[in-house]
């Protein structure tokens, strides 16, 4: 059996705490690119590592095989374990060393239990800490230097613990007022806000700090790029906030062409993976039918 182009572009969930015949089978047909798993598939060390391994024995290339395990309360890990830090307890601690060992553990941990992705750092600055818009305690910071700094020494420690990385939420929840699990946020900043705050931190880790010429880059961002070089993700994830400066009419960065492929693709360069936010999130399943979500 061959896999397919299409499948590989899947990365999908699955049910529960181990998989049944039925589910194997289809899994085995389809080829997805790779498996994400949540706390539904997680109740002890020995049921999750066997889960991740066959997972693995169902594909045909190496699947990826990830997690979201940012610390704080966005880690699935904590169903077996201890809760570690959350990134904006890390950031108050004013500690780098703190932050490369959340990253230390974080990646020795995944790799004790078969993932190879990590989906984060999170990317996002905070610019209110109390907003509910699902950033709450998951910044590196309150500025483009401070969330650079702190989410590059994670970053680095977690891919040296060999664990892909993911930066998240591009391009940016910042200024978001509504939580994308529940509706869509419209993001109501223009490109020059964006170019100078959210933007200037996802193009940092875009290209190892290097993408475009330095002198489009913002002071904050040449600063930042000065204090911690280098460090680049190896792939991005796209949220769904609606931003009028890119689009018009209606349209999440997630399914937009402007974003993904002319400013992140053909702008920057970025050749790492690129990933939408999970789709089953209100704010694609309340706006569009599946028919509409795949056309666009």
């Amino acid at each position: 059996m061959k896999h397919t182009s299409v499948g590989q572009l899947l990365l999908v969930g699955v049910q529960g705490l181990e998989l049944g015949v039925d589910e194997a089978k289809l899994l085995r047909r389809v080829q997805p690119g790779g498996f994400i798993l949540f706390g539904r598939n997680i109740k002890t060390p020995e049921q999750l590592r066997k889960l991740v391994d066959d997972l693995r024995t169902l594909s045909l290339v190496e699947p990826i095989i990830t997690i979201d395990q940012e610390g704080g309360r966005v880690s699935r890990l904590r169903l077996i374990g201890n809760e570690p830090p959350s990134a904006q307890q890390l950031r108050d601690k004013g500690d780098i060393e703190l932050i490369r060992q959340h990253g230390d553990i974080t990646g020795d941990l995944l790799r004790l239990f078969g993932f190879n992705l990590d989906l984060c750092p999170v990317l996002d600055i905070s610019f209110d800490d109390d907003a509910d818009n699902s950033l709450r305690g998951r910044c590196y910071g309150k500025t483009v230097e401070q969330v650079i700094r702190n989410a590059a020494a994670f970053n680095n420690a977690l891919r040296a613990a060999g664990v892909a990385s993911c930066g998240k939420h591009f391009p940016g929840y910042s200024a978001a007022v509504v939580d994308a699990h529940h509706s869509l946020p419209k993001i109501d900043r223009t490109r020059e806000q964006l170019d100078r705050e959210e933007l200037a931190v996802f193009r940092a880790f875009a290209g190892g700090g290097s993408p475009g010429p330095p002198a489009s880059r913002s002071a904050s961002e040449a600063r930042a790029i000065e204090l911690n070089r280098p460090y680049l993700v190896d792939s991005m994830m796209i949220c769904h906030g609606w931003y009028p400066c890119f689009e018009k009419k209606k349209t999440p960065a997630s399914l937009s062409h402007r974003v993904v492929t002319q400013l992140l693709r053909d702008e920057w360069g970025f050749d790492g993976l690129v990933m939408t936010d999970d789709l089953d999130m209100g704010a694609i399943l309340n706006e569009y039918s599946f028919d509409e979500m795949l056309r666009l």
